[in-house]
């Protein structure tokens, strides 16, 4: 009787630690193929990104011309994002000013040299360091006063600046060659032609043949500068209408990012969900199997006597 209940209880044993396992085996079987799903929405990500980049960076290229043709200013330099973290938490300088700010870039590397020294070779502010600090310190180190003085002249001076903005003067007349070339060839054979039949009519140096000119001239010019108006306006709209068509290019980039992005989170936030309830239900599993096993224990032990 005794070894049959410590057989029983054995058996007990064992089929409880089996059912535990298979559990959490099941748990992990399963999280494998979330992990696999995880990674893949994360390529998705990836790859959304980088088929939109060149759409944004046209976008953004465009916005720039644009505003610089409507006579908008220079943005001086944001200091409030000197240094900012990536998703794992490496520090990532301002893109722009480390490319053209040399006195800038000198103090980053610097900083980030310092902070290597003292907690690695990956700049992590996860490491000790404070990103806030960081940029305090870079910000005391760094005179961006020359830095935007330049720029700005650099922006404003740029072929076109306010153009778009601009009054229409002479300068547009000047510059119009349907105008040049059309008024003094319209007229030379207007003011002939006038002549022409003053002198077939006898009247050649009359007041009247004078008063016909300059009424001719006077509303040919104005007919002319129209015309040139009219197409100096319809010139500006062009540009304007396409550089707004390529900006609304990089808009919708950004919008598709935005939507794919919050899509991804909500199958990331799915998944890990999910992935949280397979390791729920394999400790419940778990347990239970544990549990039931030590049950068996105690009948066959109880057997026993």
């Amino acid at each position: 009787m005794a070894w049959a209940a410590v057989v029983s209880a054995g058996v007990s044993i064992a089929g409880g630690a089996i059912a535990s396992n298979a559990a959490k085996g099941a748990a992990k079987d399963a999280n494998a193929g979330i992990d696999d799903g995880i990674s893949e929405i994360k390529k998705i990500g990836d790859r959304t990104r980088s088929d939109t980049a060149p759409y944004r960076n046209l976008g953004s290229a465009s916005a720039s011309k644009l505003a610089a043709l409507l006579g908008i200013g220079y943005q001086p330099v944001d200091t409030s994002s000197l240094v900012t973290a990536d998703a794992q938490g490496n520090f990532v300088p301002n893109s722009e000013l480390y490319a053209t700010n040399p006195q800038f870039k000198a103090a980053y590397d610097s900083a980030m040299a310092a902070h290597q020294a003292r907690y690695g070779t990956t700049p992590n502010i996860n490491k000790g360091s404070n990103l806030e600090g960081t940029n305090a310190d870079l910000l005391k180190s760094v005179d961006f006063t020359d830095y935007n003085a330049k720029r700005q002249a650099d922006y404003e001076g740029q072929s076109g600046f306010g153009s778009l903005m601009k009054k229409f003067d002479k300068s547009d007349l000047d510059s119009d060659l349907v105008y040049q070339n059309g008024l003094k060839f319209g007229l030379d054979t207007g003011l002939s032609n006038i002549d022409a039949r003053a002198r077939a009519l006898g009247g050649f140096d009359s007041g009247a043949a004078t008063k016909a000119a300059i009424r001719y001239a006077n509303d040919y010019g104005e007919t002319k500068t129209a015309g040139a108006y009219d197409r100096n306006t319809s010139e500006k709209s062009n540009i304007y209408n396409m550089l707004m068509g390529t900006t609304g290019v990089g808009q919708n980039a950004v919008n598709t990012d935005a939507s794919t992005g919050a899509n991804l989170a909500t199958a990331l936030a799915g998944a890990n969900s999910a992935m949280g309830k397979n390791n729920a239900a394999a400790r419940v599993g778990s347990g239970n199997a544990i549990s039931g096993a030590l049950g068996g224990v105690g009948e066959a032990i109880g057997g026993m006597f």
